[in-house]
């Protein structure tokens, strides 16, 4: 019951500490503060579930069934990337989210993006990929926990949410910002 409540407190305070920071036009102090939160936070709320997963979905044999014939917390060591694919190639992994880790950092802070998208979504890419990190460098694998059988989907954990929906959220960012070349060439031609 602990492991919940610390759960869904992390997840509101991550969500707001990320939505202050996203749609927050400056880089002030308290702004880097609260980004810096939000990540601490998406990185603590994974080591939380990941240790959950060591400590109980492990113990049960087959995992913790929650939804009958479609949704169980399974225990996976997994020593690859997405899906299983390279697998024991750790080395190569934790030097590709290393520097993934710094880029995406430093486009954060140096190129300071305005789009609300593209803050939230460095953050979360950023947040995730060091919660994988810190298990490949300390286990040498990736405990993944959320297993949707019902469609034989790969078996994730938090760290790989926050990658995907980053990624996603980074897509949307790049779509959804203007052009600045094709808009000072609309504000000339229309003068």
């Amino acid at each position: 019951m602990f492991i919940l409540i610390s759960v869904i407190l992390l997840l509101a305070l991550t969500a707001y500490l990320t939505l202050d920071f996203s749609l927050n036009k400056s880089y002030a102090k308290s702004a880097v503060y609260n980004s810096l939160g939000a990540m601490v936070c998406m990185i603590v709320l994974d080591r939380i579930v990941k240790y959950w997963t060591l400590k109980e979905v492990a113990a049960q044999d087959g995992g913790i069934e929650l939804i009958e014939g479609a949704f169980r917390f399974s225990y996976v060591e997994n020593r690859g990337a997405a899906f299983g694919i390279l697998q024991n190639q750790r080395w190569l992994f934790i030097a590709a989210t290393l520097i993934l880790i710094i880029v995406g950092l430093l486009l954060l802070y140096k190129a300071r993006p305005q789009q609300p998208f593209i803050k939230a979504a460095i953050l979360m890419i950023a947040a995730g990929g060091i919660g994988n990190l810190i298990d490949r460098v300390f286990m040498g694998y990736v405990i993944d926990t959320f297993d949707f059988y019902l469609i034989n989907f790969a078996v994730f954990n938090v760290a790989d949410s926050f990658v995907c929906v980053g990624a996603f959220a980074l897509i949307i960012g790049i779509l959804l910002t203007p052009d600045k070349k094709k808009t000072k060439t609309d504000e000339t031609d229309n003068a």
